[in-house]
């Protein structure tokens, strides 16, 4: 299966129809919220106090149901007009109202003032950003574009959780330098390091009150990474610690294609056999020799007859009537 970005533009590829089969996925509803509840985890943001967030690439809005859970208000902005008119539709009715959606191109930067938002995240959307899908698009310049206007969108001190699927490391490495040269610190965090399939990588980001953030100081923010929660990849659980890479660490690529190499399909474990393998194992094997002693069968305990009272009318068929000497 082609990936979307080689098939054509995002605008074009999320038709009509395509948008309406996404916002009706149960499946693609169920992933996009568990990305976002995860991502909102990594935000870290301060409990009990409502903050406006930025959804970057928001689509049909499953990503910001997590953050109205949460008490949150967020903004939403996407280049397909089609998800954008789902992602309406689907809200109006709720408590929290219609979902306030802007169109935009995430490579052109955002029509918001500076310091507004108190963090931005992104689910499977800033990939796109790496491929040419217009014959004027130079995928490095508009990834640097994309970084300089997250940043100068976020106050000061707030945080990105960029959730993507680059399609090959030189795509991760235009990504970590474009986000340095911005003035972000941070790192990538990836769940599943070990799974080829369910590997979820997240670029976490941090603005820094002055001119940048010291690195150390977002290792220490982002080292001791929190482990996804139960709840978090429709609960099934993490078998090992998610890893972290330091965008500033000189061995970042290195490690990184390390980690990109390491296919290991989810659930690899040794299955018990079944139990028609297992007879089947059973009627190849030799007969036992005559000097072996046949393992006793166990016997079926027959069940007791119960004792059946006969049906003789409603006064005769009772307890009462047995126990006073009825017949």
């Amino acid at each position: 299966m082609s990936r979307p970005e080689h098939t054509a533009a995002a605008e074009r590829f999320y038709s009509k129809g395509e948008a309406a089969r996404y916002d009706d996925s149960a499946r693609m509803q169920a992933t996009q919220r568990s990305l976002a509840d995860r991502a909102l985890q990594l935000l870290d943001l301060p409990p009990r106090i409502p903050q406006l967030l930025l959804d970057a690439g928001c689509g049909t809005g499953y990503s910001g149901r997590p953050l109205e859970k949460a008490g949150h208000s967020w903004i939403g902005t996407d280049i397909s007009m089609n998800m954008l008119h789902n992602a309406v539709a689907s809200s109006s009715g709720r408590r929290s109202g219609k979902a306030k959606v802007v169109s935009g191109d995430l490579g052109a930067g955002f029509a918001f003032r500076g310091d507004l938002f108190d963090g931005c995240i992104s689910i499977s959307a800033v990939q796109w950003l790496c491929h040419a899908t217009r014959p004027e698009h130079d995928p490095p310049r508009r990834v640097r574009k994309f970084f300089l206007a997250l940043r100068e969108v976020l106050c000061g001190g707030a945080r990105a959780i960029l959730q993507l699927y680059p399609e090959q490391p030189a795509h991760m490495k235009m990504l970590r330098d474009a986000a340095l040269a911005a003035g972000f610190g941070g790192g990538l965090v990836v769940d599943y390091p070990w799974s080829e399939r369910s590997k979820k990588l997240f670029l976490v980001l941090i603005k820094g009150k002055g001119k940048g953030v010291p690195q150390p100081r977002a290792d220490k923010l982002f080292g001791k990474v929190a482990q996804p929660l139960r709840r978090h990849y429709n609960g099934q659980g993490v078998a090992q610690p998610s890893d972290y890479l330091p965008l500033s660490d000189k061995h970042f690529l290195a490690m990184f294609e390390a980690l990109w190499q390491a296919h290991v399909a989810f659930g690899g474990w040794k299955k018990k056999p079944k139990k028609k393998r297992k007879r089947e194992e059973e009627a190849a094997a030799p007969p036992p020799s005559h000097g072996a002693m046949a393992k006793p069968k166990k016997m079926k305990k027959e069940k007791q007859e119960k004792a059946v009272i006969p049906n003789t009318g409603r006064w005769e068929s009772t307890l009462a009537a047995r126990l006073l000497g009825g017949p």
